[in-house]
């Protein structure tokens, strides 16, 4: 048989109990409390030292910054008073006279590009086909001619540029 063991019985009063977690719970709420407030107190101390900190950087930074554009414009305004001026208005400077453009000699005229398309009888040909038929027919030192231009068109077709008699 098995012997049985008796306990003794703990009396627990439940009023008890919550009383001794609600003060605990309060305890840990004041020292949260007190915990966060010191820790907001030193983060505040250390940035007002660091912003304090910032002001004077920027200001001596700022006063750094002003003397160096004073140098700049003071060389400037030196420049330009050893510098002679000229008195010419900026349109007497792009305009020209009727005198200025005709003394000019070495001016080229555009002129006009012809065109020439050329196509084959031969639907089969191909725009490449149709180019190699052309350059074997036509001769630009025979015809006078300056090819300038030679561009592949659409449906089996070429399109020349040419200048006309020697190019002139």
């Amino acid at each position: 048989m098995t012997e049985r063991h008796e306990h003794p019985t703990i009396q627990i009063n439940n009023k008890e109990i919550i009383n001794k977690i609600e003060e605990t719970g309060k305890y840990l709420n004041e020292r949260i409390t007190h915990a966060r407030e010191e820790t907001i107190k030193e983060v505040k101390d250390k940035t007002k030292g660091i912003k304090e900190q910032l002001v004077e950087n920027i200001k001596n930074n700022n006063k750094e910054i002003k003397k160096d554009i004073e140098e700049n414009i003071k060389k400037i305004e030196d420049e330009i008073k050893r510098t002679p001026q000229k008195n010419i208005s900026p349109s007497e400077e792009t305009l020209q006279t009727y005198a200025k453009i005709t003394k000019n000699k070495n001016i080229k005229i555009p002129k006009a590009m012809h065109s020439i398309v050329i196509s084959s009888d031969n639907i089969i040909d191909t725009a490449e086909e149709v180019l190699d038929k052309a350059q074997k027919i036509l001769d630009p030192c025979k015809e006078q001619i300056r090819i300038d231009r030679i561009r592949k068109g659409k449906n089996q077709k070429i399109i020349m540029g040419c200048m006309g008699p020697g190019g002139n």
